[in-house]
């Protein structure tokens, strides 16, 4: 690459612009800006030295894009005009599907919600589109439960595309919380319920009354001492009524407080699932559309989501 640089030097001894080489301290490739000739990270929109846009621009909002990007990251039109949205092919404009993978050249209908999908994960619900999509979430689930040791790590998986990247980040999206319509209505049940209060005790008239004092028998009459016996057997009554009373709010109050405890849990969770995003390399951005709205998911990423402090917490699948 160094070699074909030199090559196409112009007159006064300069590297042609935008021109490919490689960095020799790190291996990373570069490209030369097309304005200052200073050298640039590939995936740069701007350079850092006079400012000059260092890639394409979207045609329909004029946001920079990189030379690998299929979509524009601002508004997620396809980059890539006579390429299957798919799998890349050529494609022309009067073709209805694709001469090589047979797909809809403008996209695939959800079967789930009908949200019209380019991608082989759906954006608007996540279900898989394609027969790939519904391939990979298989083998993604098969080894999820056999906890297979020949599944990539993060760090060593590579794409061959963007479309693949995406395939693959979506069917090994964490799954321990599932997508949940209504999340505001259902934190705000579960507030209440966590900062609810328990059953107020009964009123000094609904209290059993007090057993009479101890009478020596000498002092009453049979007629009286059965009334006594009568009184004693009320008020045994009223205690024991007033002690399964006590048993009955002891184990609702144990109870609520076990629907507290998951309440709390399900809340985390949910709150968790709010923030949910698909955090890419390429430039440092957090998609809550997931890789889908990254325009060079092949450079890679991970799932997160912003704790109660705000702070990033990468996510793993269980």
């Amino acid at each position: 690459m160094y070699q074909e640089a030199k090559k196409t030097e112009n007159k006064k001894g300069e590297p042609a612009s935008g021109i490919q080489t490689e960095s020799f301290s790190s291996g990373q490739k570069v490209v030369l800006c097309s304005n200052c000739n200073v050298e640039l990270p590939e995936l740069a929109l701007f350079c850092p030295e006079c400012g000059f846009s260092s890639g394409r621009h979207c045609p329909k909002c004029g946001a920079p894009a990189s030379t690998t990007a299929d979509i524009c990251q601002d508004c997620g039109i396809w980059l890539l005009d006579g390429q299957c949205k798919f799998c890349y092919a050529e494609i022309t404009d009067e073709a209805l599907f694709c001469p090589e993978c047979g797909k809809p050249k403008d996209g695939i209908p959800c079967p789930n919600c009908g949200t019209l999908s380019i991608f082989d994960f759906c954006p608007g619900c996540g279900e898989p589109v394609t027969e790939e999509a519904a391939t990979e979430l298989q083998r993604a689930k098969h080894e999820m439960l056999n906890q297979s040791s020949d599944t990539p790590e993060l760090e060593t998986k590579t794409f061959s595309s963007n479309q693949e990247a995406r395939r693959w980040y979506n069917a090994h999206r964490p799954s321990a919380v599932e997508q949940t319509a209504g999340i505001d209505a259902e934190l705000a049940r579960l507030e209440a319920l966590i900062n609810s209060a328990p059953a107020p005790e009964k009123t000094e008239e609904e209290s059993a009354p007090e057993p009479p004092p101890p009478a020596r028998k000498s002092l009453f009459s049979d007629r009286q001492l059965a009334s006594i016996r009568k009184t004693g057997a009320v008020v045994d009554a009223a205690i024991q009524k007033r002690q399964e009373e006590e048993e009955r709010k002891r184990q609702e109050e144990e109870e609520r407080q076990r629907q507290i405890r998951e309440a709390q849990k399900r809340k985390e969770e949910l709150e968790r699932l709010r923030t949910r995003a698909w955090r890419c390399n390429a430039y440092g951005s957090e998609h809550t559309d997931g890789p889908n709205g990254c325009a060079d998911p092949s450079r890679g990423g991970h799932w997160g989501y912003k704790d109660s402090n705000g702070r990033w917490v990468e996510e793993k699948r269980e």
